[in-house]
Order: C-alpha cells, then structure tokens, then sequence
C-alpha cells in the first residue's frame, strides 16, 4: 500500500508538469496561429518583399516576446516547484531517519532504565517505582517518535518494526513472563518498603505501558504463520546429521495424524449398534 501511494505521488508530479507544458506549447501554437491569421485575415500567406519581411518581423516580435517572456516565467515557476518538492523530501527523509534513530534508541534505554544486574549475572526488573515511569516513558517516548516518521518511509518503518519486535522479546524474559515463577508473580512485588521504612508502590500506568508493549500487539501479522510445515516426505528426506530434528518432527507428524484421526474414531463408536 505505501508503495502505491509513492509511486501515485511520482505520477501526480509528473503529470502536472506535462500537463504545464503541453498547454503553454498550445497557447503558443494558438497565438502563432493568430499572428498569421491577424496579420493576413483573408489571403494568408508568406511576406513576398524586404519591406514586407521588416514589417511582418515587427509585428511577428512584438506579439511572440511577450509570449516567449510568458513561457519563460512558466517555466520558472515549474522549477522552483520543483526544486521547493525535492527540498521537502530531502527534509522529510533527514527527519525520519532521525525520527527512527530516537524511536529504536528509546527502546535501548528504557530496557536498561528497568533491568537489575544482579552480583551474580542474573538479570531482574528493578523494584523501585522511578525505573518504572522512567521505563514507561521512554516506550511511549519511542512509540510518538515512530508515529512521527511520514508513511512514505518504508524501509524505515520496516527496520524499526525489527527493532521493536527485538525489544519486546528482551522485555519478555526480563519481566520473567517466560517463566512460572519470578517477582513479577506476587502482588508484594510491586508494593515495597524503602530504605528509609517508607511505603512505595509503582505506578499502574507505568506497568499497563511495559506490560501492553511486550504483548503481542492485536491485529499484527505473525510471519511465522507464512512459512509451511515440513511434510512427511521432506521429513523422511533430511540428512543424516539431522537425525535429531528428524526423530523430533516425526514424533510430532504422527502424533499429529493420530489426533486427527481420534475424531473420526469417537463418531464410529457413538453411531454404533447398541
């Protein structure tokens, strides 16, 4: 789709200048016509003497410079469109990319403004409410930031759905959804004492931010779901040095033909003599 608003957009601009300059070809071919026309209403023709060529050559320049001075004014004015267009883009291309690099970079700090290194490697989200919101922000930070970059940016948009996508997996393990246990699991979590003995609770808005950002977004096209599965045939044809994957993919396979042969078998025995 963007694609095809891109090149409709080249077409327009095309078009319109054609269009600009076929019509300032007619009106000149027009006021030509006329100057022939004018200059010998009822018996058009070629000038036969010098003094009629000096004549005809007056009155032929004063009607036709005015004209030429038009179509040179035209064709100023196309160019500056021109170049004022190609000076837009020039602009709109250097704001996306920047645009882009803000988004992806917000990403990065918002990962670390949550993540706990522990002294033993280990990595945890840090149970203090100001790496919550500071989080938080910068995810929506980065979100306006893409939302900003002009829908014929494709290629960007394209690198920074990558990067997001990168992210929202490092933000899945860090949070421990990965996992039947963890921090996150218990209420206590995110109602804590200080230091300093007093009460702290993060901010539910800071969480609905991180815990909506690292769902999968509804609507999004998985593009796993485009690649097929492996067919007994490719199965039986791997190669020796896969015979792991093979031993695995086969289990599965006929696991998979016994299930869908189950409700086939149920049905004969319901319908049965009894």
């Amino acid at each position: 789709m963007q694609w095809v608003k891109v090149k409709f957009n080249e077409f327009h601009s095309w078009l319109w200048a054609h269009s600009f300059l076929t019509g300032m070809a007619l009106i000149g071919i027009g006021v030509v016509y006329g100057v022939f026309g004018s200059y010998h209403p009822v018996n058009p023709a070629w000038p036969t003497t010098i003094t009629e060529y000096g004549a005809f050559g007056d009155y032929f320049g004063g009607l036709i410079n005015p004209l030429m001075a038009f179509l040179g004014f035209g064709g100023l004015l196309l160019t500056i469109r021109q170049q004022g267009k190609a000076a837009r883009d020039v602009e709109t291309k250097h704001d996306d990319e920047k645009y882009i690099e803000h988004a992806v970079k917000c990403l990065e700090r918002a990962y670390w403004a949550l993540l706990e290194q522990n002294a033993n490697c280990s990595k945890s989200t840090k149970q203090d409410r100001l790496a919550w919101l500071t989080c938080a922000r910068l995810i929506l930070s980065s979100e306006d930031a893409f939302a900003r970059v002009s829908s014929e940016a494709t290629a960007l948009r394209v690198l920074y759905e990558g990067e997001r996508e990168h992210w929202r997996r490092e933000f899945y393990v860090l949070l421990g959804l990965d996992k039947a246990y963890g921090d996150l699991k218990s209420a206590k979590y995110f109602e804590y004492w200080t230091d300093d003995a007093s009460s702290q609770q993060i901010e539910p808005r800071s969480i609905r931010v991180i815990v909506e950002f690292v769902d999968w977004p509804k609507g999004l096209h998985d593009p796993i779901d485009a690649v097929p599965e492996y067919t007994d045939k490719e199965i039986d044809a791997m190669n020796g040095s896969l015979r792991g994957v093979r031993e695995y993919l086969s289990n599965l396979s006929a696991r998979r033909h016994a299930r869908a042969k189950q409700p086939n078998k149920d049905k004969t025995e319901t319908s049965g003599p009894s």
